[in-house]
């Protein structure tokens, strides 16, 4: 999934937006979202088990590029279940513009103008 750092809070459903997303239905109330090399990833995301959706949302500066995470959990007989998750952060930032931008300005009928 694409976010751009420090826009909104971003609600990602699993279930229904990622085609192995299945996999969250079978975990319970015990399983968890982290990164990969099994750091706390509440900085970046967490997981919601009851709408099987991962929730993200960050400012820091420091997390754009991928950032790998992985909702982690065992079923009822005892197998693991993972399910990993790339989340895109992007910049976002202002364009730099190579001149000023003109904001306003004044139509007569028939002008043309292009933007």
């Amino acid at each position: 999934m694409n976010y751009y750092r420090g826009t909104d809070l971003e609600r990602y459903n699993i279930a229904s937006q990622n085609n192995q997303g299945f996999i969250v239905t079978m975990m319970d109330a015990n399983s968890q979202i982290m990164y990969q090399d099994g750091n706390n990833s509440t900085d970046l995301a967490t997981y919601n088990q009851s709408d099987y959706s991962i929730y993200v949302y960050t400012e820091d500066e420091n997390k754009v590029g991928v950032q790998k995470v992985v909702v982690r959990d065992c079923d009822s007989l005892n197998r693991l279940l993972e399910l990993n998750l790339y989340i895109n952060v992007l910049e976002n930032s202002h364009p730099d513009f190579v001149s000023e931008v003109q904001t306003s300005w004044v139509m007569n009928v028939g002008d043309v103008v292009t933007y």
